[in-house]
């Protein structure tokens, strides 16, 4: 994919800063390896905001409603990554129609983006 991998030894005193901007941090990982993980943990993220907060309502909720039905839908939905939400709201275009897929799409994108406001809240 990037040619083979060569171990760079750098030299310089301690305040010095590395010269190779994919130099690696504390943790083990480069920063060009954080920075292709980030959308990655986001989503996760984002996800783990949005079964928190479908975990709050079930309590208020009639879990037998159509409603229920369609807010666990949007949620899955919401917390699919970029392609896989594409993805499956094409396939529910096809099968229920462009109105069901633009429904579902709306409310996904409510549900990450009060995720993301919540975690951006949220103390680290």
């Amino acid at each position: 994919m990037y040619g083979p991998v060569r171990t760079v030894v750098w030299e310089g005193s301690s305040r010095e800063a590395c010269p190779y901007p994919d130099s690696i941090g504390s943790d083990g990982l480069s920063q060009l390896e954080v920075f292709m993980l980030l959308p990655d943990r986001l989503d996760q993220r984002i996800a783990e905001a949005i079964k928190h907060q479908l975990d709050d309502e079930r309590g208020a909720s009639d879990t037998t409603s159509e409603a229920w039905r369609f807010r666990c839908e949007a949620a899955t939905v919401a917390m699919f990554s970029d392609a896989e939400r594409s993805v499956f709201i094409h396939h529910v275009s096809e099968r229920r129609g462009s109105d069901a897929a633009h429904e579902i799409e709306s409310q996904a994108k409510t549900l990450r983006t009060n995720a993301i406001f919540f975690l951006a809240r949220k103390p680290s």
